[in-house]
């Protein structure tokens, strides 16, 4: 946005998130304060600001109207009407009888995955928790998921990346969906798991409690794997 300046351009600025608050919630404080400097000249340089949640402009002051205009999905193509042979999906990524929770997202920190993980030690029981996604933090997770599974009777499987079709075959086939972020904007893949109307778990971070409340799922507080959730 900065190149705007002096063009006689009109500009328009979309946040789906800002840098201040991911330097906040990753504990990186001393990057916190010339980046809110930053941030808070860029967001008043465009005509139009717009943003897909309420939360990410808490930290700053804008000095025009803001339109929140949020993420979305269609719902006709992530409908579980149309993914119903359960079964079928179920022999093809080679899960049997057992509960299935599901996650999607890039595999960095972030997203919190370890969390979600280190979360299964204390769940009774046997679930098979399924890992969609990619990131340089694959190998870390693959380490921490292998000395859960010995600890417990869950299974847990990395799917990498997948392609839209087969994403859709996962939602279809979960019983739960989790999003355990330590920072989010307003993510698509929750949106995509309450379209196929899921059960489900999410931290409260960003713009999740915007779109969700109790009678939609259970939030809980980010990096606590043994929270139970309201």
């Amino acid at each position: 946005i900065l190149p705007t300046i002096g063009l006689n351009l009109t500009s328009v600025l979309t946040l789906h998130g800002t840098s201040t608050e991911v330097f906040l919630n990753l504990g990186m404080y001393h990057k916190v304060l010339p980046m809110w400097v930053i941030e808070e000249i860029c967001i008043n340089i465009p005509n139009i600001l717009t943003s897909v949640t309420r939360f990410h402009l808490r930290y700053f002051f804008p000095f025009k109207r803001v339109e929140i205009i949020r993420n979305g999905v269609d719902s006709r193509k992530f409908n579980p009407r149309r993914y119903t042979d359960v079964e079928r999906y179920r022999r093809k990524y080679g899960i049997r009888r057992e509960k299935t929770v599901l996650t999607v997202g890039k595999l960095v920190r972030q997203k919190g995955t370890e969390f979600l993980i280190k979360a299964l030690e204390y769940v009774k029981g046997s679930l098979c928790l399924l890992i969609v996604g990619s990131g340089d933090r694959r190998g870390y997770l693959e380490r921490l998921s292998k000395e859960v599974m010995r600890k417990t009777k869950h299974k847990i499987l990395f799917l990498g990346s997948v392609s839209d079709e087969e994403l859709k075959e996962l939602y279809a086939l979960s019983d739960v969906f989790v999003l355990p972020s330590i920072n989010e904007g307003l993510p698509l893949s929750l949106l995509e798991a309450m379209s196929f109307g899921k059960p489900i778990i999410a931290t409260r971070v960003a713009g999740v409690p915007e779109v969700m409340d109790r009678k939609k799922g259970i939030l809980v507080r980010p990096k606590c794997p043994r929270e139970s959730g309201e």
